[in-house]
């Protein structure tokens, strides 16, 4: 059946297979219950860039590999364009919050190489991933870039979901591939 996100196609083959495997199996009754499931579908293609003056003082853009987060809201159809906050984990957005209204907040929050199981690593590092265009825009932030959650050598945005507040204002998010991270700095 391959991947069941929730709410696609799949799902519903998966719930359907799954029914009449236990009918074969001579289950005496089988029952599909109804369900509401939030349904996100990836809008256009995403992109990002950086403006900056390179070591001779010309100004040069790079294209970023980005990919958006899952339930992410779009920019429409007006990019976002501001400057970029970099900032290493939650304790510094707090202190750096009276800078980053209007901006984007880019977390730099690198996998700890030191852990031996890589998803411990993941574990720690993926709530800049799940909260963090929240806890940036509780701040006036316009956007956010997160560093992919991978330790991978590739630049492919790692991606996956995340989620607002719902007592904040939604804002723009997208993972950024680590060769590109490795530029920004």
């Amino acid at each position: 059946i391959g991947g069941r996100l929730a709410g696609s196609p799949q799902m519903v083959k998966a719930e359907q297979w799954g029914a009449q495997a236990l009918r074969n199996a001579g289950a005496d009754d089988v029952t599909l219950q109804e369900c509401i499931v939030p349904h996100w579908v990836r809008g256009g293609k995403d992109k990002a860039s950086v403006t900056y003056k390179n070591a001779n003082g010309k100004t040069e853009t790079m294209q970023l590999n980005v990919l958006a987060l899952g339930n992410s809201v779009g920019s429409g159809a007006k990019a976002v364009q501001a400057s970029l906050v970099r900032v290493n984990s939650f304790d510094e957005l707090e202190q750096k919050k009276d800078e980053v209204k209007g901006k984007i907040v880019f977390y730099n929050c690198p996998f700890d190489d030191t852990l031996i199981r890589t998803f411990e690593a993941y574990g720690k590092n993926v709530v800049y991933r799940t909260t963090g265009a929240s806890r940036a825009a509780k701040y006036g932030a316009v956007a956010v870039l997160v560093r992919s959650m991978s330790n991978s050598t590739d630049n492919n945005p790692h991606t996956g979901s995340m989620r607002y507040d719902e007592s904040l204002t939604k804002i723009p998010a997208a993972a950024v591939g680590l060769r590109d991270v490795e530029k920004l700095d």
